[in-house]
């Protein structure tokens, strides 16, 4: 049980990293003038990536 929680948490951050990596090209690229709306699926699944391990954690 706790190897599955092990590598779960380890996706979560490895997932964590990619989106904030996204979240600052996303803002580099706002600056620049071009807007991409996919910064959206990112950073949501990356929240309910987070509510779940916290969820998880707590039973």
């Amino acid at each position: 049980m706790s190897q599955i929680m092990q590598m779960v948490g380890m996706v979560v951050i490895f997932w964590t990293i990619l989106a904030a990596v996204f979240s600052l090209v996303f803002f580099v690229k706002t600056l620049i003038g071009k807007r991409d709306h996919s910064w959206k699926t990112i950073l949501l699944l990356t929240v309910l990536l987070w509510l779940w391990m916290a969820v998880y954690g707590n039973i």
